[in-house]
Order: structure tokens, then sequence, then C-alpha cells
């Protein structure tokens, strides 16, 4: 296995749910007057809970996406907090761990999910490989370029692919690269279609700002614990 983190992401308390995530506009208009500045005070931190109180979950989910739509700057974004400009073409898959932590109101339980996130090649080319990959998978970030119109035409055979070997399982649909604001070419509208077949959420993100890149995976982990 390649490269992984213990790092972990805190305690939160969900309630598990479907939706669309929207970009996050500040409440207000641009002439609004400035909040009076005061001194800040932090929400108390939830405490951890005991060891024994964790319920431990180890899943396995993919990205999935064409060539060049981010989704290995979205790993490295998740697990190790940083982006790189650079270009590199994944061959065959890495794999990478990262462990999340949240306390689910229904249940009234304490999870912990050790994420085995697995990045598979873009290229056609490794399409029968690919679908080796894919086995044990327990859910999917499916990753599409909003530069790039063809990426998103793409996403719904990249989710067929996916329920061809393991069958329905959670995916959120990420638009991602929202940084280049001038080059954008289509918006969550045009995937509500495909996210409603599917049962999908959907987000805008962007690896380089980290824009719903902690969401996203959090928001899987939930769904993916809804259904264990």
């Amino acid at each position: 296995m390649g490269r992984g983190d213990e790092r972990k992401v805190r305690f939160r308390k969900i309630r598990v749910g479907a939706g669309a995530a929207t970009t996050d506009e500040p409440p207000g208009g641009a002439d609004d007057p400035a909040p009076e500045a005061g001194p800040a005070e932090a929400a108390p931190a939830a405490p951890p809970p005991p060891a024994e109180a964790l319920t431990k979950l180890s899943r396995k989910i993919c990205l999935l996406g064409n060539p060049a739509v981010g989704k290995t700057s979205l790993i490295r974004s998740f697990v190790y907090e940083t982006f790189e400009d650079e270009y590199i073409s994944t061959i065959g898959s890495k794999v990478s761990k990262k462990e999340v932590e949240f306390y689910e109101e229904d249940s009234k339980k304490y999870y912990q999910v050790a994420m085995i996130i697995w990045d598979i090649a873009g290229q056609q080319t490794f399409k029968h490989v690919k679908q080796a990959y894919y086995r044990g998978a327990k859910g999917a970030l499916v990753v599409c370029d909003v530069t790039r119109v063809t990426t998103l035409q793409s996403l719904e055979d990249w989710i067929k692919s996916l329920f061809e070997v393991v069958g329905p399982v959670p995916i959120v649909i990420l638009l991602n690269k929202t940084d280049l604001i001038d080059q954008i070419k289509f918006s969550l509208a045009d995937v509500q279609d495909l996210a409603a077949r599917y049962r999908a959420k959907t987000m805008l993100s962007s690896a380089k700002t980290g824009k719903n890149v902690e969401r996203a995976f959090m928001d899987l982990a939930k769904m993916m614990v809804a259904l264990s």
C-alpha cells in the first residue's frame, strides 16, 4: 500500500441526510455594514470519547474521473494538507489512508472510519485493470473539472463502470477547480439530473483552496456509515 497518514479529523455532531452542497456565500450584500469588532469566543470543542466507545470501521473508497481533473490533488489536500500545481499522471492506482471521527446523532454513536483511498488512473487504457481496483469499494468521489465540459460528459461512464463491479454504493460528485473562476464552463445545475439518478451528493470543490475537500470526504464517510 502507498503512503498513508494516521491524522484524524476532529469530532463533529452530525445527522446523516441527503442534499447538494452550494457555494459558501456570506449572508448580506456588498453594502451591508461590517459587524462591530469584538472579542472572539471560540466554541468549546467536543471532548473525545473513551476509546472503548468508538465504533471503528474501515472503508475502501475510490476517486474516479478523467485525467487531470484533480483527483490526486484532492487526496493530497485531504490527507497531507498540501497542494502542487504540477500535474502528475497516476499509473494504475495509488493508495492513501486517513481516519475521520464524528458523532452521529441518530444512532447516538461515535465513529472512527479509516478511509482507504484509492486514486484510480483516469486513462481509458486502464479500463479492464480499473475494474480489479474497484472490488471491495464502499463509496466513491467522482470528479470532473469545471473548466472542461468533456470531463462532465464522462461522469456517468465512470459511475456505471464502478456500479458494474460493486453495485450501487454512496457517491459524491465533485465539480473541481472552482478556483479558476474565469474559466468555469458549467455549474452544479448541470449535474443535478445525474445526481438524482444515482442518489449522489454534489459539491463545488477546489484542491488548491481547500474548498469542500474535507467536507466531501466526511460526507462520504457519513453516507457509508448510514449503510453499515
